[in-house]
């Protein structure tokens, strides 16, 4: 889901990209607070340092924290107390510690019910069940946030409705029911709307849009997230505008606008290097594809060549093959076969590194094509039999059968024809044995072609 951050939960954000920085910040604001004397901020500035302390599991200090924010807030009245229980339970959720989550919750139910308070009831409600969503526990979580939707339309509090119905429509989305998902959602935009709450509808309009990605309702995808990356790029939340970016780039995929797609990733890259190895992969997969399916192999080439370096400054191995024999089938496409075959080997090697037996027989085979195509049968043949026998040892039957009719054009172009047939004979049975019948039709006229050869 996309995550465009409240202004309220702005100080405990910050935390996510270098927690011990925000240690750092929280403990300075308390010793701020503590030198003002101020009752209400040295309450608040401990309730963030527990947050902080729980960020690099430091629990015990944490929880001494809390219950100092917590002495001090009982003198200010209970929706201070509920403010800062309300940080603890975030702590609590955002180290996955949930029963304690839902716990804390209840002692603002106490306080809901001591006072009569039936907006903290509300809210309290609709945070248990956002703690039982992400618990697992799907049913209860809905039944939670349907009461506290019921609460909030007997108060006709327009803010907790669209609350509710936000986390509805979350909710729905992580069980896939996505007809659900978009009725609570839309209830939740349009209640944004009449509140002139930007954020919360920017927000919702983004999980609207992944709704619509998973109907594959992709125009109706992209015309939500270009929206909401308008906005973001207004309001400079740069994370959330990477997560728009990535899926604008894999929607216009799935529409065939390669143009789109290129420019997307572009702007996905230039924000997220540095940041998220992960989410850069996705861009590049698309960026290279895109630029292939344009004919725009310098572009593509280059894309290849970065996620390559990418890769390998990672460790992500997989990543690094990926990209490989994308690289390689590129310069087989423009006819740059000795830069393919330096590719295929590199590619060879990490296979052979790293015991993918099934690659290794594939890339043994595009070695021995490769010096095929650049005129060395002599080192092409041994390649393309070693390729056969990997193949079988894997029953891999369609690339057995491509590798000795790769070895029966290799004996075609030396003159040997009886034993291009041969070959081409071998590799019959095999395509009619695995039911490959395209493959069998193609080498069935190869192999009558060599027999007219031989009768010239």
């Amino acid at each position: 889901m996309l995550k465009i951050a409240k202004r309220s939960q702005r100080m405990t954000t910050k935390s996510s990209t270098n927690p011990n920085k925000y240690l750092s910040d929280c403990q300075k604001v308390l010793v701020e607070a503590q030198a003002r004397g101020d009752n209400k901020e040295i309450s608040l500035a401990h309730a963030y340092l527990g947050y902080a302390l729980f960020l690099v599991r430091k629990y015990t200090q944490g929880m001494e924290n809390f219950d100092k924010a917590l002495e001090l807030a009982s003198d200010e009245g209970e929706e201070f107390q509920v403010r800062c229980l309300g940080i603890k339970t975030v702590a609590y959720r955002d180290i996955k510690r949930y029963p304690d989550a839902y716990k804390t919750v209840e002692e603002i139910l106490k306080i809901a019910e001591q006072t009569g308070n039936d907006g903290i009831r509300c809210d309290a409600i609709i945070s248990q069940g956002n703690i039982l969503q992400e618990s697992g526990e799907p049913v209860i979580s809905l039944e939670r946030l349907k009461e506290g939707l019921a609460i909030a339309k007997r108060l006709g509090d327009k803010r907790r409705m669209m609350n509710a119905f936000g986390s509805m429509g979350d909710l729905s989305i992580a069980v896939a029911s996505n007809d659900k998902a978009e009725e609570y959602l839309e209830e939740a935009i349009a209640l944004a709307r009449e509140l002139g709450d930007k954020r919360a509808e920017y927000g919702y309009l983004g999980n609207l849009g992944i709704v619509y990605v998973w109907q594959k309702r992709y125009i109706k995808a992209a015309d939500n997230f270009k929206q909401v990356l308008g906005y973001l790029q207004k309001s400079g939340e740069k994370d959330a505008e990477i997560q728009v970016l990535r899926h604008l780039v894999q929607i216009h995929s799935a529409l065939n606008e390669p143009e789109k797609v290129i420019d997307y990733a572009h702007e996905g890259l230039e924000l997220v290097r540095g940041k998220d190895n992960e989410t850069a992969f996705i861009f590049y997969e698309n960026l290279v594809k895109a630029c292939y399916l344009l004919n725009h192999f310098k572009e593509g080439n280059a894309g290849a060549l970065e996620a390559i370096e990418l890769a390998r400054a990672a460790k992500n191995e997989q990543k690094e093959f990926e990209f490989l024999i994308s690289l390689g089938e590129s310069y087989v496409v423009t006819d740059e076969i000795d830069k393919a075959l330096g590719i295929y080997r590199q590619a060879l090697d990490l296979a052979r590194r790293t015991d993918k037996d099934i690659k290794a027989a594939y890339l043994t085979g595009r070695v021995g094509f490769a010096l095929a195509e650049l005129g060395n049968l002599e080192d092409a043949i041994p390649l393309h039999k070693e390729a056969v026998e990997l193949a079988r040892a894997q029953d891999l039957p369609d690339l057995e059968g491509e590798q000795l009719t790769m070895l029966a054009m290799a004996y075609r172009d030396l003159g040997a024809l009886q034993e291009a047939m041969n070959y081409c004979k071998m590799a019959i049975d095999v395509f009619r044995e695995a039911k490959l019948d395209s493959q069998e039709t193609n080498i069935n006229k190869f192999l009558k072609e060599i027999e007219a050869l031989q009768t010239s």
